[in-house]
């Protein structure tokens, strides 16, 4: 099996991780539809293969099982892999790989161990793995640590932060900090992930009066708000859906799904629904209906948000608001896999979710008190309704020029949207014709951490530049480490002035050209490709060398 390239360098960087940082746990974060399973899987035979170990596999719904347990089997079947879950109808505890559900496994740790503890435990969705000292994850690490205190921990999740808020990694987590992390433009740019674009919905709900309780808006209060909405709403649905052939549908609740699906069943439209106290049976045939593309809207509360796999949807409406960046990430990324015939995904937005956490790749993830509001970070098309930054000047997508506020209308925090993606502008490949390194230090902040700044220049123009976090730690240290690695052959230094001597001395790797995208509200435009040449060896630091200016 061959890997994409992120995967190979995700699955680098967590060894990398575990051999650097003893006694801490890494945490990828592949973006939904990126490919999770074979980062997961290669992992699996090369901890039982190459180092004799023997590795626990938990995720937190069958399907996420099943398909784990067989996409190994399938590609390594020499791998010896076994399934303990009870939602698949197996209790399988003496394989070197058991992959598990968590529902199923927590508090029999000691039992599955054995005489052969578990020496690598990886989690799916990490996301759910709770902050606190209770859960069943806990409780079934610190069994697995009496069994084998060195054992080591390495999580998968789409999101570094979890569903009911706050970072999944930490100093005193389970999972210490982010190892490798994928670009969600870079994967589209790509080609890697489908395209998604965004439209706010003409009439949205009215949610001033809805209350935040543990950590997102009470459902009852949502409930009425979309409700006072369900005919408009399903209208816009119908009418913006009529070049889309599949439609997922997050409802707000029980009553509200069952609205959802008269009123689009009264406009002449097939329509079901799927929720917790949906059977097993009949959740397994309305999904096998709709990814054959015979049923184009299948409406759902709170099920399809994880481990939900049809890469035919091309359209996915939000009839429901979450105060949760996790939530919102994972019901907007049911529309990222890319599928044969499909162009893009449109998200269809009625509850001000885009506008109240931004584009699901720039996400800014902080506390807030309850019923606390930002500031507005988007804006809606009056043209064609595209949500885009707040910052820009032209849309996206139907190309209309924004008028220039007035001052004291910068200050309003009137309603707005965002884009789903922070900008669609395209990635361009610049020609380098020669490159610069310098020490970097903020002037508002002169006791910050310094950086190694490299500038990329085509004639007299620079056309994109990056800071390398060498001097600094946790991730930022980890992709310096990465970009160091691929372009010199001396030991990665530990200072940015010797970084920047070895660059200005020829000690790195000729860049010939690189491939940038706008950074939505900045000047700068972000890296997302290079043609790098050969590493050269390593130069003579102790020599004189005069430094010349390029241009």
């Amino acid at each position: 099996m061959e890997l994409r390239w992120y995967q190979a360098e995700a699955i680098d960087a967590a060894y990398r991780f575990l051999r650097e940082r003893p006694g801490q746990n890494p945490c990828i974060v592949l973006p939904t539809g990126a490919g999770k399973t074979p980062v997961l899987a290669n992992i699996c035979k090369d901890a039982v293969e190459r180092w004799g170990g023997r590795v626990l596999v938990l995720a937190h719904v069958k399907e996420l099982v099943e398909q784990s347990a067989s996409t190994m089997q399938r590609w390594f079947p020499q791998l010896d892999v076994g399934v303990y879950s009870a939602g698949v109808g197996k209790r399988e505890k003496h394989n070197d790989v058991v992959v598990a559900g968590i529902q199923s496994v927590w508090g029999k740790a000691l039992d599955l161990c054995g005489d052969r503890p578990f020496n690598l435990v990886i989690v799916d969705e990490a996301h759910r793995i709770p902050l606190t000292d209770n859960g069943m994850y806990r409780s079934l690490f610190s069994d697995i640590a009496v069994a084998n205190p060195r054992h080591r921990v390495i999580g998968l999740t789409a999101t570094n932060y979890r569903t009911d808020g706050g970072y999944v990694t930490g100093p005193d987590y389970i999972l210490n900090d982010v190892c490798y992390e994928a670009s969600v433009r870079q994967l589209i740019a790509q080609g890697y992930l489908s395209k998604l674009t965004s439209k706010r919905g003409e009439h949205v709900a009215d949610l001033s009066k809805a209350r935040v309780v543990r950590g997102d808006y009470l459902e009852k209060d949502v409930e009425r708000a979309f409700e006072d909405i369900v005919d408009s709403a399903i209208d816009e649905v119908i009418a913006q859906s009529q070049d889309r052939k599949s439609v997922l549908l997050f409802c707000a609740s029980m009553i509200h799904m069952e609205s959802v699906i008269e009123k689009i069943r009264e406009r002449g439209h097939e329509c079901y629904g799927v929720s917790g106290h949906t059977s097993a049976s009949d959740r397994d045939e309305l999904v096998q209906y709709f990814k054959s593309g015979r049923l184009k809207f299948l409406a759902n509360i709170n099920v399809f948000c994880e481990g939900f796999d049809a890469p035919n949807v091309d359209m996915v409406a939000l009839l429901r608001a979450t105060v949760s960046p996790g939530l919102y990430y994972q019901m907007v990324g049911r529309g990222l896999r890319i599928c044969e015939g499909k162009q893009d995904c449109r998200i269809l937005d009625f509850g001000s979710n885009i506008e109240r956490h931004g584009p699901i790749d720039a996400m800014v993830v902080k506390d807030k008190k309850p019923g606390e509001k930002g500031d507005p970070i988007t804006k809606t098309c009056p043209k064609c309704s595209e949500v885009v930054p707040i910052a820009a000047s032209v849309c996206f997508d139907c190309g209309y020029e924004f008028p220039e506020p007035e001052p004291q209308e910068r200050h309003q925090g009137q309603a707005s949207e965002a884009a789903i993606i922070s900008t669609d502008e395209p990635a361009v490949a610049f020609d380098v014709e020669g490159t610069t390194y310098q020490v970097h230090r903020k002037r508002k902040e002169p006791d910050a951490t310094p950086t190694m700044r490299v500038t990329y220049w085509c004639g007299d123009v620079p056309v994109a530049d990056e800071w390398i976090c060498i001097e600094h730690t946790g991730w930022a240290f980890q992709k310096a480490q990465l970009w160091w690695q691929k372009r010199s052959n001396h030991p990665i230094p530990q200072t940015i002035e010797e970084a920047v001597e070895i660059g200005r001395r020829g000690g790195i790797a000729e860049t010939y050209s690189v491939t940038a995208m706008p950074e939505p509200g900045t000047r700068f435009k972000k890296i997302v490709g290079y043609e790098i040449g050969e590493i050269p060896e390593p130069v003579d630091l102790e020599s004189e060398f005069w430094e010349e200016e390029p241009f």
